[in-house]
């Protein structure tokens, strides 16, 4: 029972206040503002969707937890802590980081090759950060384990 631990808790409280302050943002920006231009409009838009997708998750990820069987909830928590599994996700983080960092590297590419710089060079400081956190997720596991 995942949910029912501190750190599940907390991330489920996490995502109802995340949800419910992007989604009051986007609406209440949008309703206060009477001449706003068009890229402000798609950001409130962008956050009121935002919200809206991170409240709809909360909430499943809630009635899950209060309409399954407990037998099915302790299957699940004890197949989220099954080793096989776990080496299962980091390997699949694996895939998705080398994919990210082949994409960031082809959209630079691309932003300049269209002349747009700052798109450019937005992506490469993408890269770098991603790197970073790679560097430093390294140092830290390394640590620990």
């Amino acid at each position: 029972m995942y949910a029912k631990s501190k750190k599940g808790a907390l991330h489920g409280l996490t995502a109802w206040i995340a949800g419910i302050v992007s989604l009051a943002v986007g609406i209440i920006g949008y309703l206060t503002q009477q001449q706003l231009q068009s890229s402000t409009k798609m950001f409130l838009g962008m956050l009121t969707g935002f919200g809206f997708g991170i409240l709809a998750v909360a909430v499943f990820g809630l009635l899950h937890q209060r309409l399954a069987p407990a037998k099915k909830l302790r299957q699940e928590e004890i197949n989220s802590k099954d080793e096989r599994n776990i080496q299962l996700t980091r390997a699949s983080y694996t895939a998705a980081s080398v994919a990210a960092t082949v994409l960031f590297a082809v959209l630079a590419f691309l932003f300049m090759g269209l002349g747009y710089i700052v798109p450019a060079f937005v992506t490469v400081g993408a890269m770098l950060v991603q790197a970073a956190v790679i560097g430093i997720a390294y140092r830290i596991y390394g640590k620990r384990m």
